[in-house]
């Protein structure tokens, strides 16, 4: 990952629109404060990484057991005094 000052991405956004177009990430700072993470939109291996997790997470939540609580018995519950 190719770190670059806000400075530069307002000066020389070509140079930035060049390393997001080879596929690498460009992490954007103020003051050496991370910002951003700038990448292509169409980088086919960050699309299926990024699938692949949320699929993962998905799958970890329909694994969990089920409350037997409703959230509308919660909402009755809470205004209950």
């Amino acid at each position: 990952m190719t770190t670059l000052p806000l400075r530069e991405l307002l000066r020389h956004p070509t140079a930035v629109k060049k390393l997001t177009a080879a596929g690498l990430s460009v992490q954007v700072t103020d003051n050496g404060k991370p910002l951003w993470v700038l990448r292509s939109a169409t980088a086919p291996a960050l699309a299926d990484a990024d699938k692949q997790f949320v699929d993962d997470e998905l799958d970890a939540m329909l694994a969990e057991r089920c409350s037997t609580h409703s959230a509308a018995q919660l909402v009755m519950d809470s205004r209950m005094p």
